[in-house]
């Protein structure tokens, strides 16, 4: 008796949709474009579109197609190989970390980094830093603010911040931006908690490319740390 193999249910996000389907038309034997229950998502487009791929469709592994030629997280290879190997089912999935942002009773999430940045273009924010409640310096750290990043994130804006990367899973990083005194860069294991408490003026928090941004008064902290969830990430 013949066993017919299932179909594997991909749901899209994309600016270009339209496009990506085009990609899937010589496997509609093997693969089902669906709109919701998936068994993976394709991401089709940059790296922003990667991470609001993850934002929108949590704990579903992502595949990474690319459609920006500086999509610097997409595999190397052409998309119809990857999707010729990703049918045959020659893939592994890769859980990547990712950073929980508290404040108060509300929560977050990031793929590549954590943004805290002045309000005021005009006006520098004051800051303490804690590691796992450990202040790093009794002097207020003054700038535009500082940014948190996972191993994914480090080579954006956290690189063109420091001139660095790391490429270890179990680090994050810890970049200041345009602080007034020299404050070097720190790579930390991922098991620390990062908090960070303003002193003067006010500050936007972001997360990745999410339209949702919070507001940080003097006197508010805010705490980072390693998620307990994870990215999971389709690798050919």
């Amino acid at each position: 008796m013949k066993v017919i193999k299932p179909k594997l249910k991909v749901l899209i996000v994309s600016d270009s949709a339209e496009k990506a389907k085009l990609l899937f038309s010589k496997h509609k034997k093997d693969i089902e474009i669906v709109k919701k229950d998936p068994d993976i998502v394709v991401s089709f487009g940059g790296d922003g579109t990667f991470f609001k791929s993850e934002f929108l469709y949590p704990n579903i592994p992502k595949l990474y197609l690319k459609n920006s030629y500086i999509g610097k997280l997409a595999h190397k290879e052409p998309n119809d190989k990857i999707l010729d190997l990703v049918v045959k089912g020659k893939y592994t999935i890769k859980e990547k970390t990712k950073l929980e942002i508290i404040h108060k009773d509300k929560k977050m999430e990031a793929m590549a980094d954590v943004l805290i940045h002045n309000h005021d273009p005009f006006m520098a924010i004051r800051m303490k830093v804690f590691l796992d409640d450990v202040l790093i310096q009794e002097q207020d750290i003054i700038g535009d603010g500082i940014l948190v990043s996972t191993q994914i994130g480090s080579t954006g804006y956290y690189k063109s911040i420091t001139r660095s990367y790391f490429e270890s899973d179990d680090q994050i990083g810890l970049a200041f931006n345009n602080a007034i005194e020299q404050v070097s860069h720190i790579v930390l294991k991922k098991e620390r908690v990062i908090k960070i408490k303003i002193t003067r003026g006010i500050a936007d928090i972001f997360a990745d490319n999410q339209i949702e941004n919070w507001e940080l008064n003097t006197g508010d902290i805010l705490e980072i740390k390693c998620s307990p969830n994870k990215m999971k990430v389709i690798k050919v």
